[in-house]
């Protein structure tokens, strides 16, 4: 049985680009952390290798030379790797951008520009490849023309449209193009949604059109909420978070990942939580993994239920304080950030690192402490 032809397309390395900070990792992990785009791009020409793929089709930004220039000799390698196996490379590009010309060697690199297309033969030299970068959103221009596509066995077009790129795919036994949204290569941090790595797309000769999308994230990001309610102990508590680390331990297939922790709900482990002066918890659940291990708690988050709060409100030492805060509004929130002296309460942990909020209000938890020193009941985030 004839093999099929074969393209791998991968889009927006940004091998320049860090992720989001996570806070200071350990020396191991934030290696990985540091390096998850390169290791994640050499998944990808592994991949191109291994499966002997007869093009490579990139999409979107490879890296910028200013910002880091090891990084166009890292490509140049891997392109010199790539072609000495088989697998030809084209780039569908805006420009050539920030990337020296001694990388964009037509010998081991073909840039397919707006409105531009380019041919090549398959590995084989028996099957043609033609591969359009559309500048309209739509397919026409060269890519719809059927007497163009009578001559080449595969038709690639890369749509630009408002929305992103998708790539619309046919072969000469075929009437109909098959469309698929172009995915990034890797996530930039845990706000990022949707599938991640390359697509292997071979293209039959009966004209049937197998796309399968392959994962090659190195770090991973994912948020856990625990709900404090069935724990009568912050021992107990831990315990719940022990096994749901374990448990990701034993699925996961990114090199690193990042969990934030959300606790909630409502329950008496909250006082413990909160008013004990103990090792504080985000360091007691990291504690749970090796400093080798590859899961590395981020964050931690304190969203106590309404009914919690309510239940505050109504109990002594918290309701003096807390009656206090409901006569602040979001203005005063954003007044009291700015002030250098409380600043610190929005953007910074008990240990003096970064850490990040999603609504202002619920900072109402952290000013308590500036109220009345004695109210420790706050939402907080640790990193």
């Amino acid at each position: 049985m004839e093999r099929p032809i074969r393209v791998l397309q991968a889009a927006d390395l940004n091998l320049h680009e860090p992720l989001v900070s996570v806070g200071k990792l350990p020396p191991p992990q934030q290696e990985i952390y540091q390096q998850a785009r390169e290791l994640a791009a050499i998944r990808l020409f592994d991949a191109a290798i291994s499966r002997n793929a007869d093009v490579l089709l990139l999409t979107g930004t490879l890296t910028s030379f200013e910002q880091e220039p090891r990084l166009a000799c890292f490509l140049l390698e891997q392109f010199r790797r790539l072609t000495d196996a088989g697998v030809q490379i084209l780039w569908a590009a805006g420009g050539a951008g920030s990337l020296p010309a001694w990388l964009l060697d037509p010998s081991l690199i073909r840039i397919v520009r707006p409105g531009e297309w380019v041919s090549c033969s398959t590995r084989d030299g028996h099957h043609s490849i033609r591969v359009h970068h559309s500048s309209q959103g739509e397919l026409t221009s060269h890519a719809s023309n059927g007497r163009a596509e009578s001559h080449h066995d595969v038709v690639i077009t890369i749509l630009n449209t408002s929305v992103g790129q998708t790539v619309s795919c046919k072969t000469s036994q075929s009437t109909e193009w098959k469309q698929c949204d172009i995915i990034p290569l890797h996530h930039s941090g845990p706000e990022s949604t949707g599938a991640s790595g390359f697509m292997v797309m071979d293209f039959h000769q009966n004209g049937r059109i197998e796309v399968d999308r392959v994962s090659c994230s190195v770090v991973n990001w994912t948020t856990e909420t625990v709900d404090v309610n069935p724990h009568q102990t912050r021992s107990s508590l831990i315990q719940e978070i022990g096994r749901r680390l374990e448990a990701h331990r034993s699925r996961m297939q990114a090199k690193l990942l990042c969990v934030n922790w959300v606790l909630a709900g409502c329950g008496p482990v909250w006082e413990e939580l909160l008013t004990q002066e103990t090792t504080p918890l985000l360091q007691e659940i990291r504690g749970l993994t090796q400093s080798d291990s590859r899961i590395w708690s981020a964050r931690l988050e304190y969203d106590p239920a309404e009914e919690q709060q309510q239940e505050w409100k109504e109990s002594w030492p918290f309701a003096e304080a807390i009656g206090q805060l409901d006569h602040l509004g979001e203005g005063d929130l954003q007044a009291a950030a700015a002030t250098p002296h409380l600043a610190s309460h929005f953007n910074r942990s008990d240990n003096g690192e970064f850490m990040s909020h999603r609504v202002l209000s619920r900072c109402r938890w952290r000013i308590a402490r500036d109220l009345r020193p004695t109210v420790t009941a706050h939402h907080r985030f640790e990193h």
